[in-house]
């Protein structure tokens, strides 16, 4: 059970970071902010929709209890170093300078580039353990949603809405 759960939450993790970098690709496209304020607006939204504050230490559990059914797994999974990299993404400092802002706001979607792929292979590792027919569903899944979801564009739609209610300047 601790490997569905595991493969549970990779799969949330990877959900939420597609949904956020779509929403604020969207968002750049047609908004003119200053980049310490999308920082900020992005650091405001990635803890607003991560709903379980306490999914690292719970995946961090989570592991700790797959190593008992399956060591090599729990290792793949803890060499990944998934949690620490998941907070890495989830948590951001307030940063008024625009150009720190802006490195450290280009930094962090690179990092999250370089970070889904490890991600998904974490997930297609963990599907594998439980079953044939989940490995099958869950690389169809990936597959197909690299592309933004419903809800990704929804929420670049109301971020959108916001902004242009309180009259921010469009490119």
């Amino acid at each position: 059970m601790a490997t569905r759960r595991v493969l549970s939450d990779l799969l949330q993790i990877r959900h939420e970071l597609i949904a956020v970098h779509f929403a604020f690709d969207e968002l750049g496209k047609h908004i003119a902010l200053t980049p310490s304020v999308l920082h900020q607006l992005r650091a405001v939204v990635l803890s607003a929709i991560n709903p379980d504050p306490r999914l690292l230490e719970r995946f961090e559990k989570e592991i700790n209890e797959l190593s008992g059914y399956d060591p090599f797994l729990a290792f793949y999974l803890r060499g990944k170093e998934l949690t620490q990299a998941v907070h890495t993404v989830f948590r951001s400092a307030s940063i008024a300078d625009d150009k720190l802002a802006a490195l450290v706001s280009n930094a962090q979607e690179e990092f999250q580039e370089a970070f889904l792929p490890h991600l998904e292979e974490a997930i297609t590792h963990t599907s594998r353990a439980i079953s044939w027919l989940l490995w099958w569903r869950t690389h169809r899944l990936l597959r197909n949603t690299r592309e933004p979801m419903a809800e990704a564009k929804q929420l670049a739609a109301r971020l959108f809405a916001l902004a242009k209610n309180a009259n921010v300047p469009t490119k």
